[in-house]
């Protein structure tokens, strides 16, 4: 009988907590995002591959610089083997100098244009990703009943909200497509 009471009591003491920790579960970080920001890693997933996509369509001139390099090198070392004159192996190995310089300065231009279009556009997605978080504090306040917000005003805040940071997304890959 003690027995029986004592689980009893046990769970008059425990079942509120369990509940609250259940409504808690739902208005996590996770869940509200889960349910309200759906689509937004594969946003920035998109973003990221845009980035990715830059140095290809910026630096086309780089493959051939490259190839360049290569064939003036292989021309030195077939020089030097062939122990052709000095006047030729010096004229090759100027011109293997000359076109790695050409090649390096091509690589610092397109790695500073790349990089700036890439900063922005981070800094772009760091701001997004702040909006993000802001908005998911107010769904999680609303959610847990702790604002004054009606029902009506929540969800059409919810909406431009969500309608924001898919324009932003749109607006952030267009440039960054556009760049190209």
């Amino acid at each position: 009988m003690k027995k029986m009471i004592g689980l009893l009591v046990m769970l008059l003491v425990l079942l509120p907590y369990q509940s609250a920790f259940a409504a808690t579960a739902t208005t996590s970080t996770a869940s509200v995002e889960k349910e309200y920001f759906k689509d937004y890693k594969d946003k920035v997933k998109e973003v990221r591959n845009a980035q990715k996509a830059l140095t290809a369509a910026l630096c086309t001139n780089l493959t051939e610089l490259n190839n360049k390099v290569k064939a003036s090198n292989d021309k030195y070392n077939s020089l030097v083997k062939s122990k052709a004159s000095k006047e030729l192996i010096a004229q090759a190995k100027a011109q293997k100098t000359a076109d790695r310089k050409v090649l390096s300065e091509a690589k610092k231009v397109c790695s500073k244009k790349v990089n700036e279009i890439k900063k922005a556009s981070n800094l772009e997605l760091k701001q997004l990703d702040k909006y993000k978080r802001e908005l998911a504090n107010v769904i999680k306040l609303h959610l847990k009943g702790k604002d004054q917000m009606s029902a009506d005003e929540f969800n059409r805040r919810v909406t431009e909200g969500q309608s924001y940071i898919s324009a932003t997304f749109d607006k952030i890959i267009t440039n960054l497509k556009s760049a190209r």
